[in-house]
Formats: structure tokens, sequence, C-alpha cells
């Protein structure tokens, strides 16, 4: 699959013909767009700056706009989910942490599938347009709503790709940039009410997020319109961290 690969380090891999490689932004504004179109209203660059809250209700959300008033609330706010839980008096686990990633000059297409190393959190994949892409966890990164490029990101996944793949050990790196992970203490996400009885969680996927959060909305969805709730909602409520029901998720690509 991928003769490139040196497998004299690998002990066991596994292939899996099903997954895909997509490219974030075309997927989210086909989101928006389709969104829209069935009568949503997408209000971007707009700052949540409170929560008017009843009794146990969140009445209405205040942003630097104006103010909402709602029946539900959910906070699908990634790595600043905790801020905007924080905003409604309610107090989540979660804490973001840098992730970064980079992009080098582009070659001629070798690559089909996604490549993940998880012993060192290597991973990396092949663009349309031949670029190579891919990012490394650090054990390292501190928390913090940090979006800065390192030296130190850079020199790691170099020495990284290039054990693995040795023929990308000459390759010119084109840029670099930073994300953040939401983080929570299990690395399993954080879902279904939490603090006041409308105010629905939907946060802490750390790196599963693209792949798993359009499914688990559209559990939601139904929920929030009158479908009975998925098991995943009473399974990984935060309520779980009080009652000592947690499993450790470590199988995280990157």
């Amino acid at each position: 699959m991928v003769p490139e690969l040196d497998t004299a380090r690998v002990l066991a891999a596994s292939w899996n013909p099903d997954d895909a490689v997509v490219f974030p932004w075309p997927f989210l504004w086909g989101y928006a767009e389709r969104a829209r179109a069935l009568g949503a209203a997408v209000h971007p660059f707009t700052r949540v700056t409170g929560f008017e809250i009843a009794g146990r209700r969140v009445a209405a959300v205040v942003t630097d706009r104006g103010r909402v008033a709602c029946d539900t609330v959910v906070n699908a706010g990634g790595a600043w989910s905790r801020e905007v839980a924080a905003l409604a008096g309610v107090r989540l686990p979660n804490r973001p942490v840098r992730h970064e990633i980079l992009v080098t000059e582009p070659l001629k297409p070798w690559l089909g599938p996604l490549v993940s190393d998880l012993e060192s959190g290597l991973y990396f994949s092949q663009s349309l347009r031949g670029e190579i892409v891919g990012g490394m966890g650090d054990p390292e990164e501190p928390e913090g709503l940090a979006s800065g490029s390192t030296l130190r990101f850079l020199a790691r996944f170099s020495r990284a790709l290039a054990a693995c793949v040795p023929v990308a050990s000459g390759l010119k790196v084109i840029r670099q940039w930073a994300g953040c992970y939401d983080v929570t203490p299990d690395n399993n996400p954080i879902l279904g009410a939490a603090g006041l009885e409308n105010f629905l969680q939907l946060s802490g996927f750390v790196g599963h997020g693209f792949m798993m959060a359009p499914a688990v909305t559209e559990a939601m969805a139904a929920w929030m319109t009158g479908g009975p709730p998925d098991e995943i909602f009473e399974r990984f409520t935060i309520r779980r961290f009080e009652r000592g029901e947690v499993r450790r998720e470590d199988f995280i690509i990157g």
C-alpha cells in the first residue's frame, strides 16, 4: 500500500480501505450553505458575550450583534467551549492544547492513504496537488489557546517523517500553522445538558471532532426535535466525572 515506508521499524500495521481523507474548508462551507438553504441563519464573526438565565434554563444568548432568544443552546465552541460555558456559570473540565501542522512542496502523487504512527503520534497524507500534509502531537505542549508555530514542532515532525519514510528527508516545508484540540480528562467528548436544563454540550472531541461530530450532531438534532436520546448522551455526560465512571481513550491520531 505504501512501499516507501521503512517497515524495519514496524511490528504491526492495519489497513482501513473504507477510510478517507477530507479537507475541512470545502466541507465546512458546504455545511453552512446547506444550512442556509434549509432556513438556518449563520452568523460568522459573532462573539457570544453572555447568557440570560431564567431559573434552570438559558433564556437568551447575548452577542456583540445583539440578543437572541432561545429554547435550547448547544455549546459547540471547540477549544473555546470552556470559556463559553463559563459565561453561563457552567464549569467544564475541558482544556485547549495547541496542535501544529505543516505542508511541504508538491510531489508527484505517490501516497494513497493517510499514514499514522501510533507510537510517535505522527500522521501525514498527500493532497490532490501533491503536498505532504501532516502533524504530530507533543506530550510537552502546555495548556492554552496558543496558535503560533514553533521550531520544536518542525524539528520533531521532520525527524519522525524521515525515519518513517526515508525518501521524504529532502522535502522543503512550504508553511506550518497551528490550531487547538479541545481536550477532556479522559479524551472523550462531553455531550448533553450541563449545569442548566437546556444548555447542551457538544465538545471535547480532542483530535476526533472532524470525524465524529457530524454523526453525533445528527443524533443530537434528532433528540432536540423530539426523538429519544441516544445512549451516548448518557454515557458521555459531564456527570461521569462526578460518578467516577471514566474510561480513558488513548487511541488518538496526533
